[in-house]
């Protein structure tokens, strides 16, 4: 497996090209240029099978209507769950925050559990609400796909349409009983290892629980 991180320039999004050893590729987060992404596809001589979605915001996925248009049997796949705010350019920001609406509707809807093969490749999906109803997280190999549920040190906001704080904590603390130290890619800034971010969710943890007796 190979990570390909793609860095988007707009609100400094991330987005990840995961290649198997027949040079097919899932993109992960497709952000707000697609042509960044299509050069680093075709710059790295890959082909794209499909485009993971941990979240519906649209610096993470404005970028898909341009992947489709090129790569027409590429199939998009995202959370059940965020499926309303997919098909609504207000629920997914599109429209207030860039004056473009963008609205999408999957070829394959994911739940908690499923499992998606490319090739030697396997994708576990995990329901990871909080910054939205639907995020998801994806385990790979040695790798995981974060979106903007956990940062390096931080998380991802809780004050927008479908996010809840105690579903973000929630999603957290499952996060920090993960026994394999994989390697953590974030929706935003750097990557890192996921133990370095245990203690950061233990303090925040504490400090809910003391303040909400939780």
């Amino acid at each position: 497996m190979k990570v390909i991180s793609v860095p988007m320039h707009c609100f400094a999004s991330n987005c990840y090209l995961v290649a198997s050893e027949k040079g097919n590729c899932a993109v992960i987060d497709p952000g707000m240029e697609p042509e960044t992404i299509i050069n680093a596809i075709e710059q790295n001589g890959l082909t794209p099978k499909m485009i993971l979605l941990t979240h519906g915001h649209y610096d993470h996925c404005s970028a898909v209507p341009g992947l489709k248009e090129r790569y027409p049997d590429i199939q998009l796949m995202a959370a059940a769950k965020e499926a309303d705010l997919l098909a609504d350019p207000r629920k997914n920001y599109s429209l207030t925050a860039t004056g473009v609406a963008v609205t999408l509707t999957p070829d394959r809807l994911l739940k908690e559990g499923d499992k998606i093969e490319l090739d030697e490749l396997e994708f576990t999906v995990w329901e990871t609400p909080g910054h939205t109803a639907g995020c998801l997280t994806f385990f790979c190999g040695d790798a995981v796909f974060t979106g903007d549920t956990l940062f390096v040190q931080s998380c991802g906001r809780t004050d927008m349409y479908s996010s809840d704080f105690m579903d973000m904590v929630d999603s957290l603390t499952r996060l920090r009983s993960v026994k394999t130290n994989y390697h953590m890619y974030p929706g935003h800034e750097q990557d890192g290892m996921l133990f370095d971010q245990y203690a950061w969710i233990d303090s925040l943890v504490a400090r809910i629980r003391a303040a909400y007796g939780r």
